[in-house]
């Protein structure tokens, strides 16, 4: 089982940025799919820490340094992660593209049908903040 690399993020109001891989808008609409784990990443959702980065800075860690798609960077809170049952833990990534600001979201213990359910409350919490980069936005949030 995939373990997280550091200690658990305690439960305020720090957000937590999340890439948005352009396959998972449909019509505007970012899925929910875009705020759960896939199946290879051990049940573990990645983000960043804003402690540590801005969202411009994570944009381009994920697209220009490790070279991933993303459409835009959106977020929500520790805390909101928290109040539906998902902790967040450190996941500082050493190699091959060191990522100090890494961070992932622990929906290990939930089964697929939780994690869509947990993964919209997540997908929600973040439309209501916005895209937090590109600026001007790539698209409008429905």
């Amino acid at each position: 089982m995939t373990e997280p690399r550091g200690g658990m993020i305690d439960k305020t109001g720090e957000l937590l940025f999340r890439q948005v891989n352009p396959v998972l808008v449909d019509a505007n609409r970012v899925t929910s799919q875009a705020f759960r784990p896939g199946s290879e990443d051990g049940g573990l959702l990645s983000v960043h820490r804003a402690t540590k980065v801005t969202a411009e800075e994570a944009y381009r860690t994920h697209t220009e340094r490790k070279k991933k798609p993303s459409l835009g960077v959106l977020c929500f809170s520790v805390i909101e992660a928290g109040t539906v049952g998902l902790d967040s833990y450190d996941d500082e990534e050493p190699e091959p593209v060191p990522d100090p600001a890494h961070a992932v979201v622990d929906f290990r213990e939930c089964e697929r049908k939780r994690q869509e359910k947990l993964a919209k409350k997540l997908r929600d919490a973040a439309k209501s903040r916005g895209w937090q980069h590109p600026s001007p936005p790539p698209c409008v949030l429905v």
